[in-house]
């Protein structure tokens, strides 16, 4: 493999952005691998000031269930009682029930 300077790679970029080539046939002409053209393309928009790719997707945060005052479940006629538990417990009881 070819150690390029960022100068090289910035000059590889523009050329395939003005030769009409799809990134593929660039990279097939150059010997480079696509996946590592956009890698170092990606990498080197970072340096430059470019705003970088990000993921449009944002952390939901799942409301906390206050816990229940009494629940009961009636299972196989056996009846199982909870007092002051939180949901989620009753969900995993349940599950491993089923």
């Amino acid at each position: 493999m070819v150690k390029r300077t960022p100068e090289q790679w910035q000059a590889l970029f523009a050329s395939h952005k003005t030769s009409g080539l799809s990134q593929a046939q660039c990279c097939k002409e150059h010997k480079l691998c696509p996946k590592y053209f956009s890698l170092r393309r990606r990498q080197l928009a970072g340096r430059e000031g470019q705003p970088k790719v990000t993921s449009s997707l944002i952390k939901v945060q799942r409301p906390v269930a206050p816990p229940v005052s009494s629940v009961s479940i009636l299972y196989q006629g056996i009846e199982i009682r909870f007092a002051q538990v939180h949901p989620d417990i009753i969900v995993n009881v349940v599950k491993r029930l089923a």
